[in-house]
């Protein structure tokens, strides 16, 4: 990257609205980010750390394949997050596992920056800062915009890398997209089966991303780097809350922004698909959709994921101070029956001790 092109790194969960975030950001004309195309450069990042810190960890290996942990609720897995968090060191990159990485880059782009998968092959680096590096200069080679204050990209699941990328390039920002827990939910178990992960690990893993802005507010590597967006506020006044990203990345406020006839499909004027599992195509910003979750969730889900999540829907402004939230054995019983949390996940069950 150039001095005069800042590196700009977002991270939130699938179904969390970040692809309305990245489309709105797109919009404006000094800002260009790439949805989604370098999970597998983390994963591989992930498996560096625990060979280094095998002796230490005494955590189970991950493969590649796997997805990122769903966070830090048990003893192994706080060790294991303290690690990827505290340690922040770089690793060599061997030349098979660089191919490796970049095949894994080709795979995931395909589904929401397909234009880039013919330029993956540029990517050079002998270690993650070098790769990265390069892999946001790929993205400005790609898509040929002149002009811009930062590119970057946005990785769902990806906040715990934060720490890594502040010491790596300090000139960076750095943003998160929150949406309620419960709406999160609600879009998740109204999913394809294919595409729906556990009930308990998805809470967990939203858990994770809410405290792991929490703790960044208060590391001073992220002091006026760091940014906060709520989907709620967003689609609740788009152009007030743009306006808010703009003065934080120091850029100037472009009505284009906000103008859904902009969010396209990079390299193309298609209209981008907000993938959402209520609409065929989700399209601009609509309120309905930070409270639809009222309406399509059961009660024994909502109860569950108040008492499950209740401390960051307090701290977020999602939930009021309550005594009466609570997880019993009943409120369990209850939750097993819903379908839609069970429905083809037996794994589900894996987890209920938890």
């Amino acid at each position: 990257m150039t001095s005069s092109v800042r590196p700009l790194f977002g991270a939130g969960t699938a179904r969390g609205g970040t692809g309305l975030v990245v489309q709105t950001l797109r919009a404006n004309s000094r800002i260009e980010l790439a949805m989604e195309p370098f999970l597998s450069v983390f994963k591989h990042y992930r498996s560096a750390v625990h060979r280094e810190l095998a002796q230490t960890l005494h955590h189970q290996q991950p493969a590649v394949s796997d997805p990122m942990p769903s966070g830090y609720f048990s003893r192994e897995d706080r060790a294991y997050l303290d690690c990827i968090l505290g340690q922040t060191i770089d690793y060599d990159i061997p030349a098979s596992e660089l191919t490796e990485i970049l095949d894994g880059i080709r795979g995931r782009a395909k589904y929401d920056a397909a234009d880039l998968v013919a330029h993956v092959g540029s990517i050079r680096g002998s270690n993650y800062a070098e790769l990265i590096n390069s892999a946001i200069g790929m993205v400005r080679t790609a898509r040929q915009r002149k002009g811009l204050s930062y590119c970057g990209t946005l990785e769902n699941w990806c906040a715990d890398f934060f720490p890594f990328l502040a010491d790596r390039f300090p000139e960076a920002r750095f943003f998160l997209v929150v949406r309620d827990p419960r709406a999160v939910v609600a879009s998740a178990l109204s999913a394809d089966p294919s595409l729906r992960s556990t009930f308990l690990s998805y809470t967990r893993s939203i858990r994770k991303n809410l405290d792991l802005f929490l703790h960044y507010a208060g590391d001073p590597r992220f002091t006026g780097k760091l940014c906060l967006v709520k989907f709620e506020a967003l689609v609740a006044n788009p152009a007030g809350i743009s306006r808010e990203i703009c003065d934080f990345l120091e850029v100037d406020y472009e009505p284009a922004m906000i103008d859904p006839a902009n969010h396209v499909v990079p390299g193309s004027t298609e209209l981008r698909d907000g993938v959402s599992s209520f609409e065929e195509q989700a399209v601009g910003y609509s309120p309905e959709r930070a409270s639809r979750w009222k309406q399509v969730l059961e009660q024994s889900v909502v109860d569950a994921v108040n008492a499950l999540a209740y401390p960051e829907l307090v701290s977020f402004g999602y939930l009021e101070h309550s005594s009466a939230v609570s997880f019993d054995g009943a409120a369990l019983r209850a939750l097993l029956a819903v379908p839609s949390v069970n429905e083809h996940l037996g794994s589900w069950s894996l987890e209920s001790h938890a």
